[in-house]
């Protein structure tokens, strides 16, 4: 198993596995925020994984959104791979509310 990143250890906690990724849950009270760790070492860039890797992660991470989305309720799930601070490839997964304190209010600009 892959070490895990000393900030992902220290701003999670690991609540299982799935086949390519741990699965862990940040200690967050503001929202429902998970985040799927591959279990590859000195991956920092999605384009990094194998093309089957690629293909494992892409299905849990929508597995994990599909989930979260239903049983959260939630209004929008935000999923990303940002990784600016912890190299190490990491997705996060945050269900969001329209109520929640990060939404941001509606400014009448419409995207077509």
């Amino acid at each position: 198993m892959a070490s895990l990143h000393p900030q992902l250890e220290q701003d999670c906690i690991q609540i299982g596995n799935f086949p390519l990724c741990r699965l862990l849950l940040v200690r967050d009270s503001n929202y429902p925020w998970f985040i799927l760790v591959p279990d590859c070492e000195k991956v920092t860039e999605l384009y990094q994984l194998s093309s089957d890797d690629q293909t494992r992660l892409m299905h849990e991470s929508c597995y994990l959104s599909e989930e979260l989305a239903r049983n959260f309720n939630a209004d929008k799930m935000n999923v990303a791979a940002i990784g600016n601070l912890v190299p190490q490839l990491h997705i996060h997964h945050v269900v969001r509310y329209e109520n929640d304190i990060a939404w941001p209010p509606r400014s009448g600009v419409s995207c077509l």
